[in-house]
């Protein structure tokens, strides 16, 4: 067990990169942003196209999950995916490893990490779908609020607002819980910016 037997699931995103496009994730870490602690918790990013390193798969930094975090600036890039362009500056990228995965093949990584990657300079969609997060129950959200929904075990803590089970899509219910979802999340990964974007 990677994080324990009693697992949350806290939110998920399909990173899309159209092909033969400039669009691309600076080098960063998710627990920056992302305002939940202790950091028991780990992002799960499953292929759901080949990933390769022509097509901009993941990088990561081996080791940087286990120093503090790092400073991060806001570049608001037009082409950085990032809904802030956060990016850790002065990245040895020597030190880089690539994630390349087959279709159904799953990463997880901490954290901490550091993590980027590049453009999809190849002639076909990469597509991945990150489970944003897989989290221990004991893990708080510091910065504003977050629903998540029982993926194993049991959730004594009660620290996060349990999202009800979607019975139909697209019903009314379902489409009013997204927005209110991208409102908590927006409001958690622009918390202290005096630019608001929309997620």
């Amino acid at each position: 067990d990677v994080i324990g037997g009693d697992i949350l699931a806290a939110g998920t995103t399909l990173f899309i990169k159209e092909p033969d496009s400039s669009g691309f994730i600076s080098w960063h870490q998710d627990a920056r942003y992302i305002g939940m602690e202790p950091h028991d918790w780990v992002t799960g990013w499953l292929a759901i196209s080949d990933v390769t390193e022509e097509n901009g798969c993941m990088q990561m930094i081996p080791g940087s999950h286990t120093a503090p975090l790092k400073d991060h600036i806001d570049t608001y890039g037009e082409d950085n995916l990032l809904t802030r362009g956060q990016t850790v500056p002065d990245v040895d990228e020597s030190k880089a490893v690539p994630v390349p995965l087959k279709p159904g093949q799953l990463s997880l990584h901490h954290p901490r990490i550091i993590h980027g990657s590049g453009p999809n300079r190849s002639a076909e969609r990469r597509i991945g779908f990150a489970l944003q997060s897989y989290i221990a129950p004991s893990v708080r959200q510091v910065l504003g609020e977050m629903y998540v929904q029982q993926a194993r075990g049991t959730d004594r803590y009660k620290h996060h607002i349990e999202a009800p089970r979607v019975t139909a899509a697209m019903s009314a219910e379902a489409v009013a819980l997204r927005a209110d979802a991208n409102k908590k999340l927006s409001d958690i990964f622009y918390a202290g910016s005096d630019r608001i974007g929309k997620y």
